[in-house]
């Protein structure tokens, strides 16, 4: 027997054994469906099953044949049997066959150079521009294949961006301390402006997206937050009063008005909509409101008066309840955000600590370099207390130490004022600080904890477009989304700082 022969026989014989198997595997599937039952009926995926039951065919006769041959022609019988369904457009538009001589009429172009001839079809060159810039994108792909273990991590970031919806971008809850994202929107007294020449207060609602804003003309206005209209939504007009200092009491439901020319001072019932004259007892020796911190637990109403006397006065019956003396001139106060404790600065360079329950001083402290103290405030955190001087330096102390001693040194000093810091404030995260004065221009910054770094973005690319004159007031929103400043020509500025995502 030749060798041609012996090779026809051995193929016969291998052929043989396949067509066996074939039949073997068709026969326990056979079975197994009579004894188990068509799964196909249970699960609605009989089309799968049949095609599940192709693949194992063609994956045996694989596993053993050599042959290519054989092994296309097999294949390409069970993929003859597969009916894959036409792809249709999800939505038909008459517009997309228009013609591009006829778009660029429609739309008063002249000629330009486009790919194409001008009775193609508009959409198919805008398509071809896409393409020939950004190329095609993954989710335009008709035959794209998902791959289970891909080790390209950025192509699976990306398609899963694509399968959902909202927001892209999640914001770090960590502030940058090297550049701040803020836009300066329409002032929050944009509708009216009718507050007075110099506006000496701005103040946000604890609750509700109002704001305050009044000044020397007599007139406290309420503003509906937004920083894109601020629509007005009342005046008060008090008579002959020039408005030095306005604040919201603790419940948002009333607001106070102080001048330093008036003994007596009056409130605002935001429910009732009604006005209330409140005139202080002669025996108090208060001679004026020019200066007043309303308590965080909304029981005290503490008045910055003369001969370093601070008066503390109910702050739901407006009644006398002591008088606190401190050995200089008092220039301002503040409370620690659970009101336990009062601080106060004045004419000689000390921080007084006061005990709001036993209205006692439990402690004093000097302030670094400090001639005269003019401002002070305490972080919502309770762990930061700065102090301002009439020099424009701005000392901040850990307040654990500056409690414990009676000359602390300062964690970090701000001399980027040169004039009397006037106002100073902590965000309600405790990660930024505001500081301005009022003895000059554009006397206003913004300081980043913990790395105690000034901005220096801020706000100097505002000051191209609108004057900012000199800042006579500030005040965040409850949850920092806003900076309010008052000024003395006019406008209530108002700072949306993008960081922050709540009022």
């Amino acid at each position: 027997m030749d060798v041609s022969s012996k090779v026809s026989k051995a193929k016969k014989t291998k052929d043989k054994q396949l067509i066996k198997r074939r039949k073997l595997a068709e026969e326990i599937e056979r079975l197994e469906d009579i004894v188990f039952g068509d799964t196909s009926k249970v699960i609605g995926e009989k089309k799968s099953t049949k095609k599940n039951k192709r693949k194992l065919s063609c994956a045996l006769y694989d596993e053993e044949s050599s042959d290519e041959d054989n092994d296309k022609n097999s294949c390409v019988e069970d993929n003859k049997k597969v009916d894959k369904p036409k792809k249709t457009p999800a939505w038909e538009d008459d517009d997309d066959d228009e013609s591009i001589q006829a778009a660029l009429k429609a739309q008063n172009r002249g000629k330009i150079e486009h790919p194409g001839a001008p009775t193609d079809a508009y959409t198919s060159m805008l398509k071809r521009k896409f393409e020939s810039i950004n190329g095609v994108p993954k989710w335009a792909e008709l035959n794209r294949k998902t791959i289970a273990n891909s080790d390209d991590s950025e192509e699976d970031e990306d398609d899963s961006l694509l399968q959902r919806c909202g927001n892209l971008i999640q914001k770090s809850k960590t502030l940058d301390k090297e550049k701040i994202l803020f836009k300066l929107v329409k002032s929050l007294n944009v509708t009216t402006e009718t507050e007075g020449p110099v506006l000496k207060a701005v103040e946000f609602h604890p609750t509700s997206s109002i704001g305050l804003v009044a000044g020397f003309s007599g007139i406290a206005s309420l503003f509906e937050v937004d920083g894109k209209v601020n629509a007005k939504l009342q005046s008060v007009q008090f008579t002959k009063f020039c408005i030095d200092c306005a604040k919201f009491t603790a419940d948002g439901n009333r607001f106070i008005v102080g001048s330093k020319f008036h003994r007596h001072f009056f409130y605002h019932d935001l429910l009732a909509d009604k006005t209330t004259k409140v005139v202080v007892h002669k025996q108090t020796d208060l001679t004026n409101m020019k200066k007043f911190e309303v308590s965080p637990d909304g029981k005290l109403l503490a008045v910055c008066g003369r001969f370093g006397n601070i008066y503390l006065l109910s702050a739901t019956t407006y009644e006398w309840i002591d008088t606190l003396t401190m050995n200089a001139n008092v220039e301002a106060v503040c409370f620690s955000s659970d009101g336990s404790n009062l601080y106060s600065v004045g004419g000689d360079g000390n921080v007084y600590v006061w005990k709001t329950a036993s209205r006692r001083c439990s402690h004093r402290f000097v302030d670094d370099g400090c001639l005269t103290g003019t401002s002070v405030a305490v972080s919502p955190d309770g762990r930061l207390l700065a102090a301002g001087s009439s020099a424009g330096v701005v000392n901040v102390y850990s307040a654990e130490e500056a409690l414990a001693s009676g000359q602390p040194t300062p964690l970090k000093t701000f001399m980027n004022l040169t004039t009397r810091v006037s106002a100073l404030q902590f965000n309600h995260t405790s990660q930024l600080l505001a500081m301005a004065s009022d003895k000059s221009d554009r006397s206003l910054k913004l300081a980043h904890f913990p790395s105690m770094t000034v901005y220096s973005n801020f706000p100097l690319n505002s000051y191209n477009h609108i004057p900012t004159g000199m800042p006579q007031s500030l005040s965040f929103s409850p949850h920092s989304r806003y900076l309010g400043v008052a000024s003395n020509i006019k406008k209530a500025f108002l700072y949306r700082l993008n960081h922050f995502e709540s009022y």
